[in-house]
């Protein structure tokens, strides 16, 4: 007998969990891969929920009616058409406790104005005439730098020359979130 995922039906779907660092279950997203790649993004939990909200400029309590909550803890997309990643084009632009999902090479305000401070930083301790204490220093402080990128799910491209978000989810375990694909 098939295992329920090596059934035809199974190939069409996927369910995931996702778990923040701190172990608890703060967002489902279910799937269907057909013409069109449709998903269905939960925010699970009154915090993941208001989280969501403050990141749109929404404040929520948990006081609050569902009625208000309702927007931040269902979302949808779709994308179709082909010789692309549909599933990641489906998630742009949702969100999961409180964390943006962008497309390939997503970028906005925020990692423009990073970028630009990073090269301005590149220039300065590490441009040409710069002394060896000042590239040393400039290493460390471009170190960080790329730690704090990779912690809110960013990397640096074209040798620095670009900075964008982590695709879909993988941006959220970059973040140190777990992500179980379920079916």
């Amino acid at each position: 007998m098939k295992q329920v995922r090596e059934m035809e039906a199974a190939k069409k779907i996927r369910a995931i969990i996702v778990i923040n660092p701190k172990g608890e279950h703060v967002g489902t997203v279910q799937a269907y891969f057909g013409a069109r790649v449709v998903v269905d993004v939960w925010n699970v939990g009154d915090r993941a929920i208001i989280k969501t909200a403050k990141a749109q400029g929404v404040e929520l309590s948990a006081a609050d009616e569902w009625e208000k909550f309702a927007p931040f803890a269902h979302q949808q997309g779709s994308a179709g058409g082909g010789g692309y990643d549909r599933f990641t084009a489906a998630l742009a632009g949702m969100y999961i406790d409180g964390i943006k999902l962008f497309d390939h090479c997503g970028q906005d305000e925020n990692s423009r104005r990073a970028l630009v401070a990073y090269q301005k930083d590149s220039e300065k301790y590490c441009g040409e005439g710069a002394s060896p204490e000042a590239r040393q220093t400039g290493e460390k402080v471009l170190k960080r730098k790329r730690e704090l990128f990779r912690r809110q799910g960013m990397r640096l491209a074209n040798g620095g020359k670009s900075l964008h978000y982590m695709d879909g989810l993988n941006r959220l375990r970059e973040m140190g979130y777990k992500i179980i694909t379920a079916i």
